[in-house]
């Protein structure tokens, strides 16, 4: 990284005094981690941290966070691993949560609103409805709302 991108990386950032976490101040994604235009391409921060202060992440190998921040770029919390090696760390840390319903992070739909699709769905004839116009109706695809009626998901309810 030249001067002016590491002057322009290092503004983007605030520094923890009591986690040392490096901050990333700048635009973060939907899934916590942030994202910083360099040469022309969207890159991850925490991976770019990784790259110009530590050295080359070996292709298939993971950034990981040894202080659970997404948003942290500080080098010396970060370390390489496998998939596998981030699982584990997930694990022993404590933080594997098997979320579901609509505790899990990419759910558009509330326990309420699956109560309400499989009522409908169990009298379509009285609702006029179809799979399709559920999933119109709810802004999801169609095959959600077969595994919701099929009971394949939110099995919970």
């Amino acid at each position: 990284m030249n001067d002016k991108a590491l002057s322009r990386f290092l503004s983007k950032i605030n520094i923890d005094s009591e986690t040392r976490c490096w901050n990333w101040l700048s635009a973060i994604k939907s899934d916590g981690y942030g994202q910083f235009w360099y040469n022309r391409t969207t890159v991850l921060p925490h991976r770019l941290s990784y790259e110009h202060f530590v050295g080359n992440i070996p292709s298939g190998l993971f950034v990981c966070h040894v202080c659970d921040n997404r948003c942290c770029v500080n080098p010396e919390h970060l370390w390489l691993g496998t998939a596998e090696d981030n699982r584990i760390d997930m694990i022993n840390k404590g933080r594997e949560l098997h979320r579901h319903g609509e505790d899990h992070c990419n759910s558009k739909l509330t326990e309420e609103d699956v109560g309400v699709i499989r009522h409908m769905y169990d009298n379509k004839e009285r609702f006029n409805v179809t799979q399709q116009s559920l999933a119109d109706l709810f802004g999801v695809c169609s095959m959600t709302i077969n595994e919701i009626v099929r009971r394949k998901n939110w099995k919970h309810i």
